[in-house]
């Protein structure tokens, strides 16, 4: 059986990232018998972050994978108001313009 990691290091990968993450330390628990909840030690930047917070609470990989499909599912029908569109970017004003009115 392989040895646990005393530190476990999750990196970056938005969404598709998380999956992936998810997916790879989810076959490691199931095809090689990794518990890796029990490392000592959890680092993770971004993604990475989401993913080792729920093995830190003690949630198998996959724990909450049913509920991030709902949202991406949600995104993808969801039709993004005019109202909150982004506009187009500004210029700055010049040094000693008067600031714009909200």
């Amino acid at each position: 059986m392989p040895e646990l990691p005393d530190v476990l290091v999750c990196g970056v990968g938005g969404a598709l990232g998380e999956a992936w993450m998810r997916g790879l330390l989810n076959g490691m628990a199931d095809g090689a018998g990794l518990d890796l909840r029990r490392c000592e030690h959890f680092v993770g930047s971004s993604a990475g972050s989401i993913v080792t917070a729920v093995l830190a609470a003690g949630e198998r990989p996959d724990a909450g994978a049913r509920a991030a499909a709902a949202w991406g599912d949600a995104a993808d029908e969801t039709p993004i108001p005019s109202a909150i569109r982004p506009s187009p970017a500004r210029r700055p004003a010049p040094p000693g313009a008067p600031a714009p009115r909200c």
